[in-house]
């Protein structure tokens, strides 16, 4: 009989289960002040930049280079953004900030400085949540069940090339056919709520206490944060009479091989933590089956007790074959261990069965956060809306404004051409009716009268600016030489005085 189940596993500890997703420098904005990395939809970042913004992200983006990676960083320092948060510690951010003030030009320092500024996602869903791959917790289960065989049936070493007859023996020959945990069905685990995660550190650390650090560089992270909770389920399938599977497995001798496996592991982590004098911040247990997965699980916790051959590094290019790791990986807050109080191991979580009161609260935990992310997904429309709003305005104000210029640069264009055509007393005549003409330009323009053949043209256009600026009637004329200009004016076009 086919035996379901249904589970959640809490997270005890930092977690990260990776797929080679990293956080591209073109996908996200660092939030300073509030030390968040926020990856952004691109529609809704590009609709809030400026044309000449897109323009320069554009070009910058269109290089190709090691240094464009950098000007990509530059250009984005500052920006805002809207969407997921990712929490960021202090280190983070100051290594953020060291790494925009590296000057451009020197492309191997850069190269150097980005490959260590790579950031490893955790798996994740279409919304950005992450998720626990089935795979990675039927691994943690198979690993403690070939640990529970091989404690019964006591196999001497292998060598390193038979580690798939090693399993085999274990399982009393089988093949995949007949391998039990081909009847165990894993799912992936889906986060209950708003899981929040956060990047780190993965630093190497020595197992004993040194001067010397461990040689393995530090890798950036995104870590799922402990407390989190992922619903699942695991079945477990009655084999067939014929199929040849001897060994049994089911809910109680699966978790509680892997409880055992992970428990002595666990002992022996917490007494190398005490040994270095450092925290074990790992979150206390709700009685559930302990597992470890993800990336720095440990490769204790990844291989058969008696039969580790674990590689260590002996020297700059040499390595040795080992029944222990020397060194483990802690996730920090900084590029190394300064602060015993603050690295935490990786990877321990906790199976538990579902009640229905708790099925209720997983469900009640996703309506809200569906609520909270179809509110979002209304305010990034709405937002996305108003930006593209903005942006057409914006153009047709631009396209209004190059189309006034045009119309303006083509009456100056007619306007030069009427000019060229007209003789130099009609010129000086339409330059005295323009409205910007000063005073001390129709002084010279009346001065010039009598060196026009026929003056009659221009007299009229002084006419009509005198008469526009309330100077051509007798009683408006305040001077006599005034007086004396509107009587030549008079003259010249045969009008009475």
């Amino acid at each position: 009989m086919n035996e379901f189940f249904s589970c959640y596993i809490r997270t005890l500890s930092p977690i990260h289960v990776g797929t080679d997703e990293v956080y591209e420098p073109t996908g996200f904005v660092v939030d300073e002040k509030d030390a968040v990395l926020i990856p952004f939809d691109p529609i809704s970042f590009l609709a809030s930049l400026s044309p000449d913004e897109k323009t320069r992200f554009s070009q910058i983006c269109l290089k190709g280079t090691i240094g464009s990676i950098l000007e990509i960083y530059k250009f984005l320092q500052g920006k805002s953004a809207r969407g997921r948060q990712v929490k960021l510690t202090s280190g983070f951010v100051n290594h953020y900030r060291k790494t925009l003030s590296l000057p451009s030009g020197n492309d191997r320092e850069i190269r150097n400085q980005l490959n260590q500024f790579t950031i490893g996602r955790t798996a994740f869903l279409n919304d950005g949540r992450p998720y626990l791959p089935g795979s990675s917790i039927k691994g943690s289960l198979r690993t403690a069940f070939l640990n529970a065989r091989q404690k019964v049936k006591k196999l001497p070493p292998y060598r390193p090339n038979e580690a798939k007859k090693l399993e085999k023996d274990l399982l009393d020959g089988g093949s995949f056919d007949t391998d039990p945990f081909r009847l165990v069905k894993v799912s992936d685990f889906l986060p209950v709520g708003y899981v929040k995660t956060q990047i780190v550190y993965a630093v190497n650390h020595k197992k004993e206490k040194s001067d010397k650090e461990a040689r393995g560089p530090y890798q950036i992270l995104e870590v799922i944060e402990p407390g989190s909770l992922f619903q699942g389920s695991i079945l477990f399938q009655h084999p067939e009479r014929k199929a040849g599977i001897r060994i049994g497995v089911d809910t109680e001798s699966v978790l509680g091989e892997s409880e055992a496996f992970c428990d002595h592991q666990q002992k022996v982590e917490q007494g190398i933590l005490n040994h270095l004098g450092m925290a074990d911040n790992v979150l206390s247990r709700n009685g559930g089956s302990l597992i470890r997965i993800g990336r720095h699980s440990g490769a204790e916790c990844l291989t058969i007790e008696g039969h580790r051959q674990i590689r260590v590094k002996a020297g700059r290019t040499q390595f040795k074959t080992m029944r222990q790791a020397t060194t483990t990986w802690f996730a920090s807050p900084e590029p190394r261990v300064d602060d015993p109080e603050t690295p935490a191991p990786f990877g321990w979580c906790e199976v538990c069965p579902i009640t229905a009161e708790l099925e209720d609260r997983f469900f009640e935990m996703d309506s809200e956060w569906n609520k909270i992310r179809e509110g979002q997904i209304r305010s990034d429309l709405a937002e996305r809306e108003r930006l593209e709003a903005e942006r057409t305005a914006a153009e047709e104000e631009a396209n209004r404004k190059a189309e006034e210029e045009r119309l303006k640069a083509a009456e100056e264009e007619e306007r030069k051409k009427r000019l060229e055509q007209l003789s130099p007393v009609e010129k000086a005549a339409l330059r005295v009716g323009e409205p910007d003409v000063s005073e001390n330009e129709v002084v010279d323009f009346y001065q010039k009268l009598s060196e026009f053949d026929n003056p009659k043209p221009l007299a009229l256009a002084l006419k009509e600016y005198w008469r526009r600026t309330g100077k051509w009637k007798k009683k408006d004329c305040s001077t006599k030489k005034q007086r004396e200009k509107v009587a030549k004016i008079k003259e010249i076009i045969g009008e009475e005085s």
